[in-house]
């Protein structure tokens, strides 16, 4: 209001307090500007922060999902490993036995075999003897 008044009644008061008076508005007005590109910069990077930070938090779930993959499936592998190693190691132990079992009776049954076979023979020759068999007795 008093800018009005020096502006209709002089010139160089006019001129001075009309400048001051738009001076104040282009102040004003360039405030104003920069809190809305202020605010437009900060909500923009915001708005970048997030998603950045969701990218990361998308990768690193993604990885996190990956490695705990990669894990079940190293451990699936070893299970199933260990697993067929004693399938294998019990299978060639209970073939081993039973050869080593077989082997052992036909080794035994040829001794016994052999033996009874020679104990025959030797009683045969001693009764031959005692009785006057074919080998006979010198006298």
């Amino acid at each position: 209001m008093l800018s009005r008044v020096f502006c209709r009644t002089g010139y160089d008061i006019c001129y001075k307090y009309c400048f001051e008076r738009y001076l104040v508005v282009i102040v004003a007005v360039v405030e104003k500007t920069v809190v809305v590109v202020v605010v437009v910069v900060i909500v923009v990077v915001i708005a970048v922060v997030e998603v950045v930070v969701v990218g990361v938090v998308v990768v690193v779930v993604v990885e996190v999902v990956v490695v705990v993959v990669e894990v079940v499936v190293v451990v699936v592998v070893v299970v199933v490993v260990v697993v067929v190693a004693v399938v294998v190691i019990v299978v060639v132990a209970v073939v081993v036995v039973v050869v080593v079992a077989v082997v052992v009776v036909v080794v035994v049954a040829v001794v016994v075999v052999v033996v009874v076979v020679a104990a025959a023979a030797t009683l045969d020759v001693v009764v031959d003897f005692r009785v006057g068999g074919k080998g006979g007795y010198l006298w």
